[in-house]
C-alpha cells in the first residue's frame, strides 16, 4: 500500500551547490561536478525524481568501484567537417554529453548541421537536459542514449534493449515555452518502477510483463529478473502497438551503439560491478542556416498556439504540447525552489555529511 511522503522545498542554486561540492568531493573538476549536479537537480525541478538527486549515491557508487572514471580523457576516434565518433573511456555520461552537445553546436554554426555519437560512455540523467545547450544558440538539438536491457520485442519475454530515450527541442519567440519532446521508447522507465516499489505500489497493468508474460505482481522480483533479462518493460504502445516504440528503441540502438562501434542490445550492462559502456548520440542544427531565425521562431510559436487552441474534448482540461509543463516546472522551481522527499534529502545530508561538506 502506498505511504503519504513528506516533501521539502530547497533554494536552487542551494540545492546545486550542496550536490556540486558532493561530487567535487569525490575528485571531480568543479566543471564536471558542475556538469553532473546541473541535470539531476534540472530533473527533479521538473518533477522528474525518478532521475533527479537521488541517484547521486548511485553515481557514487559507481566512481568508487572504477566503472566510471571520473575526468578521464575522450578520444576521438574519427571526424569530418561536420562530425565527430568518440571513444567516451567509461568515463561520466552527464560529463561527456555535455562536452559532446557543445562540440555538435559547434560543428554545426560551420556546416549547418553537427553530429557528435559517442560509446563507452555512462548514464547521462535526463536526455532533454543537453538539447537545452541548443535551444540558447536559437538551434534544434537532438539527443538519443542507449540503456541496458530493459524492454522486451514485441511479442516476447526477454529483455533485449534498453529504454533508449530521444530528445528534440525548437526554439520558441520566448512567448511560449519552446517544444522539447523527452520520452522514452518503453511505456515507463525502470525509474518508474522503482517509485513503484519504494511507495509499495503494484506495478500497473501495461507497463511491463514478467518472464511468463504476465503482468508482474513484485516489483522487487521483477527488477531481479531483469538482471538476468527475464521479463521486461513494454515497448511504447504496449500490447497492441508495441512494434512502434519497438522499432524506436531499435532506431536508437542504431544510432548511438552501431554508428559509433560500441555495445547494443543485451551486451549493455548495467552499471553494478562492470563498466556499462553506454552510447550517447547528438544532432544540432543551426536555423540561421536554413532559413530567417526570428521567422522560424514566429512559425514556432504560431504551431505551438494552434496545438493549444484546439477545441477540447472537456473543457476543463487544456491542451499541453510536449516540454510545456516540464519547462514552466523548472521556471518556478529557480524562482520558488525544488520539492525533493524529505528522506532525499536526508540522504544528502548524511552523503554531505560523511564528505565534511558543510549546509
Amino acid at each position: 500500500m502506498s505511504e503519504t511522503h513528506s516533501y521539502v522545498k530547497i533554494p536552487y542554486e542551494k540545492l546545486l551547490s550542496l550536490v556540486e561540492s558532493i561530487f567535487i568531493s569525490e575528485k571531480l573538476s568543479p566543471a564536471s561536478a558542475k556538469a553532473m549536479a546541473d541535470v539531476l537537480v534540472m530533473a527533479d525541478a521538473q518533477g522528474i525524481s525518478s532521475h533527479g538527486v537521488a541517484r547521486t549515491q548511485r553515481y557514487i557508487n559507481d566512481i568508487k568501484k572504477g566503472v566510471t572514471r571520473p575526468d578521464t580523457p575522450y578520444k576521438v576516434i574519427s571526424s569530418g567537417s561536420s562530425f565527430e565518433v568518440w571513444d567516451g573511456n567509461h568515463g561520466l555520461g552527464s560529463v561527456l554529453s555535455n562536452e559532446a552537445m557543445k562540440k555538435a553546436i559547434t560543428l554545426a554554426e560551420n556546416t549547418g548541421v553537427g553530429m557528435v555519437t559517442v560509446r563507452c560512455s555512462s548514464h547521462h540523467g535526463i536526455t532533454s537536459y543537453y538539447t537545452h545547450h541548443a535551444l540558447e544558440r536559437d538551434m534544434i538539438g537532438i539527443a538519443m542514449t542507449n540503456t541496458a536491457p530493459l524492454g522486451i520485442p514485441t511479442g516476447g519475454v526477454e529483455a533485449r534493449f534498453g529504454t533508449n530515450p530521444l530528445a528534440f527541442a525548437a526554439p520558441s519567440t520566448g512567448k511560449l515555452p519552446p517544444f522539447i519532446l523527452d520520452m522514452a521508447t518503453t511505456n515507463v522507465t525502470r525509474g518508474a518502477v522503482e517509485i513503484k516499489l519504494r511507495n509499495g505500489d503494484p506495478i500497473p497493468d501495461g507497463w511491463a510483463i514478467d518472464k511468463d508474460g504476465k503482468t508482474p505482481t513484485n516489483a522487487k522480483q521483477f527488477l531481479a529478473d531483469l538482471l538476468d533479462l527475464q521479463g521486461g518493460l513494454l515497448p511504447l504502445g504496449g500490447s497492441s502497438s508495441g512494434h512502434k516504440g519497438y522499432g524506436l528503441a531499435m532506431m536508437v540502438d542504431i544510432l548511438t551503439s552501431l554508428l559509433s562501434g560500441g555495445d547494443f542490445g543485451i551486451n549493455v550492462r548495467d552499471t553494478t560491478d562492470t563498466a556499462a559502456c553506454v552510447n550517447h548520440f547528438f544532432l544540432v542544427i543551426d536555423i540561421k542556416q536554413f532559413r530567417d531565425i526570428d521567422a522560424f521562431k514566429q512559425d514556432m510559436d504560431s504551431y505551438l498556439t494552434m496545438m493549444l487552441d484546439t477545441k477540447r474534448a472537456d473543457p476543463l482540461k487544456p491542451i499541453y504540447y510536449a516540454g510545456q509543463i516540464p519547462y514552466e516546472k523548472l521556471q518556478t522551481a529557480k524562482k520558488e525552489g525544488v520539492s525533493i522527499l524529505s528522506s532525499v534529502y536526508g540522504e544528502l545530508q548524511q552523503i554531505a555529511k560523511d564528505h565534511n561538506i558543510s549546509f
